[in-house]
């Protein structure tokens, strides 16, 4: 509306409370570009004039007479006054499209001042005669668009006049009742009466029909267009008419051109272009300022703005396509109006969620300019069954396979889409607890509730459904070590996951462990074990290992050891299972030293000598055996049967370990001494040859003195012959017998004759 209506000035009679409005996450800022100054404490008032570049300001009193009222034409984008007329104490003001005409009405609707585009004035006066009527206490001034002729209301607003202010003459009037406010189309003019009338005149002043409204009206507006007249008043949304439609009223949702629950509206602006309207609402009908609104009028959805939040608004205003806004004394640039979010989705992305998700939501949403936007913040969410789906720190969590309703509130928007639950992931690869050759079950954890299967070479061994905390036990029978194993889950639709090998390992001990005879002689210890197993030996502080070949044989090299050595031998197979340990000792293998044997004779009795310490010594005489222990000395005493000279003793000797000796091969010598020799001759002086019987084959020596004179050998039978040097008489000879054992008879005494 170009003209300012009279706001009922009630605010000293009602107390208004401003409901509290929530923070708008998203919201557009509209910056201030620019302020209009004010010469007055009160108040001003304003309309965009045609070009929509340019206010028509009115800075006034509102209460009082004043020769500072100023009625100005203000340039938006700066604030700064272009032009002023010679006007005071006006109180109704307007402007014709062509800004060739502008009007000022005193305060006591006494006088009308008419300007032209100059500051000229072309009409002053306080009545207006037409026929035999005078028209006076001007009011309501509002020219029919495009044209040069005012409509007011006149003789205390009981009449409504056009004045063609061209010809400065009434064109046309007409008894009316009672007003509050005024609103002008091409065709139409829309009356108020205070009440819930709108009463309709064509542009000359004839009646058409009259609204009846569900609300008492404060405010009555045409779109630039025509097309349609919107009404504001006790109600919490605007109606709107069709006005090709004989004025119908249009069935609104209940969401579009809505205000606060409870809150009326006080005013309304319509930008030329019809896209945008701005209001100013409060929680009163009566109230004298308001908070600022603003809706998108193609389809009645609140555009959300930092000026939301601006209370005890007087008035507001907007340009074409919304480039200015104005919000009392500010003006606001509109050029983030393009951005404005002009319709929200839920996402395609949404529709079907995979159980168990937890997804991040966002809404899709359509600029004004065309382009699209993805909306995380600022968004009230909601499911409509929290047993298929749920909302927790900001994200949607998928528990169980079904639909649902996904609701979702932005800036007024109110979405909705039916989310399909569904399950067409794999679970995820079960975790498989470590599995030995000792185990009977396969332990570890996997998606809830799924079913675990164990295949060796693809053939199920066991099945098993894990628990609702994924833990699961799946009974097999006991496997070898090294059998490979698959794990597998399969969730309640079907879906199978990638299956879990694990190997079967080792923790059975190697089961043998074999070693063979270690004596004395040994330089290696050999055996057999698990293959690959490692063999240690342990000997004193010191271990010698070896690794089994792949038949289980093994070799330890080792020094030569004493008999009777301890040895512990354990085999660790290539899983690190220790056998049980073997202790070996040592075996004596070796035989003892060939024994010692003092020589025996053909007189002896006790066969002795030294051999290995407790041995078991024994003479062997023919065929006969003679035994005995040698001491811990190892000396040994044989009884034996005296024996002839030159027959064979064989002593051996064999220790505790059985181990024989070399045998000693002795032969009985001869320590018995021949028999005295015999002798025959009679030696004389003259004697050369002496002559007799001794031990045959015994030597025979004749001596005087210590000298030998004479040796022969007795033959077989014993007899022998010396040949000797005739001795003196009386020289003593000394004949003895020597056997081959050196044993040496006794002396014969022989003295020459």
């Amino acid at each position: 509306m170009k003209k300012m209506m009279l706001n009922l000035i009630l605010a000293s009679v009602f107390l208004v409370v401003w409901a509290p409005k929530a923070f708008a996450v998203g919201e557009l800022q509209l910056p201030t570009i620019s302020q209009i100054s004010t010469e007055q404490y009160d108040r001003f008032n304003y309309f965009f004039l045609n070009d929509q570049e340019n206010l028509l300001v009115a800075d006034y009193y509102d209460y009082y007479y004043s020769d500072k009222d100023k009625l100005k034409i203000v340039k938006a984008s700066q604030g700064t006054t272009l032009q002023s007329f010679d006007t005071e104490n006006f109180y109704y003001f307007t402007a014709n499209d062509s800004n060739t005409y502008f009007v000022a009405i005193s305060r006591n609707s006494v006088n009308m001042d008419i300007f032209n585009s100059f500051g000229e004035k072309v009409f002053y006066g306080n009545e207006i005669p037409f026929k035999d009527e005078v028209f006076s206490d001007f009011g309501h001034p509002e020219f029919i668009p495009n044209t040069n002729i005012l409509v007011m209301t006149t003789n205390g607003s009981t009449k409504l006049v056009g004045f063609d202010v061209d010809k400065q003459q009434i064109v046309f009037y007409r008894n009316i009742p009672q007003m509050s406010g005024m609103a002008l189309s091409s065709n139409y003019i829309a009356i108020s009466g205070g009440d819930n009338t709108v009463n309709i005149y064509d542009t000359n002043g004839e009646y058409i029909d009259t609204i009846l409204s569900d609300m008492n009206i404060n405010t009555v507006k045409f779109t630039a267009d025509g097309k349609k007249l919107v009404l504001g008043g006790d109600a919490d949304q605007l109606s709107l008419y069709d006005v090709d439609q004989a004025f119908t009223k249009i069935d609104l949702p209940s969401t579009q051109f809505k205000t606060y629950p409870g809150w009326v509206f006080n005013y309304i602006d319509i930008d030329k272009s019809g896209k945008y309207l701005v209001a100013i609402t409060s929680g009163n009908y009566y109230s004298s300022g308001g908070s600022f609104i603003m809706f998108d009028f193609k389809t009645g959805q609140q555009i959300y703005t930092n000026l939301d939040y601006l209370n005890d608004i007087k008035k507001t205003a907007i340009s074409s396509d919304g480039k200015y806004i104005l919000v009392d004394g500010n003006v606001y640039s509109g050029k983030n109006l393009i951005k404005r979010v002009t319709q929200v989705s839920i996402p395609s992305k949404y529709l079907e969620i995979q159980l168990g998700s937890k997804t991040d939501l966002s809404l899709l949403g359509v600029l004004a300019d065309g382009t699209t936007s993805e909306i995380k913040t600022g968004i009230t969410w909601a499911t409509s069954d929290f047993n298929v789906a749920y909302l927790l720190s900001g994200k949607l969590v998928a528990q169980k396979i079904g639909s649902f309703d996904l609701k979702a509130k932005y800036l007024g928007f109110d979405v909705k889409s039916t989310v399909q639950v569904i399950d067409t992931l794999a679970p995820v690869k079960p975790v498989v607890n470590q599995v030995s050759d000792k185990d009977n079950m396969v332990t570890g954890q996997a998606e809830p509730e799924s079913t675990i299967e164990v295949k060796v070479s693809g053939s199920v061994i066991g099945t098993e459904a894990a628990g609702q905390d994924g833990n699961y036990k799946v009974t097999i029978p006991v496997q070898t070590a090294g059998m490979v194993l698959e794990v597998i889950a399969t969730d309640a639709v079907g879906n199978e996951s990638e299956g879990t090998i694990v190997q079967v390992i080792d923790k059975t001990a190697p089961s043998f462990l074999t070693v063979d005879v270690v004596s004395d002689k040994s330089k290696e210890i050999t055996g057999k074990t698990e293959p690959g197993a490692t063999v240690s030996l342990l000997i004193g502080t010191k271990i010698n290992t070896a690794e089994a070949d792949t038949n289980g044989n093994y070799k330890v090299v080792i020094p030569i050891l004493k008999a009777g050595t301890k040895l512990i031998v354990a085999a660790k197979d290539t899983a690190g299972n220790v056998s049980a340990a073997k202790s070996i000792t040592v075996l004596d293998k070796t035989a003892p030293v060939t024994p010692t044997v003092i020589t025996i004779s053909d007189q002896t009795k006790l066969v002795t000598g030294k051999v290995e310490a407790g041995s078991i010594v024994t003479v062997t005489i023919g065929t006969k055996r003679y035994v005995a222990k040698a001491d811990t000395k190892g000396n040994y005493k044989v009884t034996i049967p005296v024996q002839k000279a030159g027959i064979k003793v064989i002593v051996t000797a064999k220790d505790t370990a059985e181990n024989v000796s070399v045998a000693k091969s002795m032969t009985v010598i001869d320590k018995t001494a021949p028999l005295a020799p015999k002798i025959k001759t009679t030696v004389k002086s003259t004697t050369k040859e002496v002559t007799g019987t001794a031990e045959a084959y015994s030597t025979i020596t004749v001596k005087v003195g210590s000298k030998v004179i004479g040796t022969a050998k007795a033959d077989s039978k014993g007899n022998f012959k010396v040949k000797i040097k005739a001795q003196k008489r009386k020289t003593v000879l000394s004949v003895i017998a020597t056997d081959k054992a050196k044993n040496v008879s006794k002396v014969v005494i022989v003295r020459v004759k």
